[in-house]
């Protein structure tokens, strides 16, 4: 039998979801946007430095934003080399 069509499941039992950010309840800082109506993923901005305290922000309005204001900060932080870094990344994909 052919098992083109079988995907693999979650603990829950459940197909893993390509759009992960569409079960975000959290709204983008910056656009005040929910991000799971983001129609692609949304950046996830490391606050402090550590994994788990990050925030979802639109990346393509982040980059739009910082570009027409030369305002490189979200939320009252500046954005450090290694954000740029990883907005770069981010937005290559």
């Amino acid at each position: 039998a052919a098992h083109g069509g079988l995907q693999p499941r979650t603990s829950s039992g459940t197909a893993p979801s390509s759009q992960w950010w569409t079960d975000e309840q959290s709204v983008c800082p910056l656009t005040e946007f929910p991000v799971m109506l983001l129609p692609y993923p949304p950046f996830r901005l490391r606050l402090r430095g550590c994994k788990s305290d990050t925030v979802l922000i639109d990346g393509g309005y982040l980059v739009v934003s910082a570009l027409a204001t030369w305002r490189f900060e979200v939320a009252g932080k500046p954005l450090t080399v290694a954000d740029i870094k990883a907005l770069d990344a981010y937005m290559k994909k």
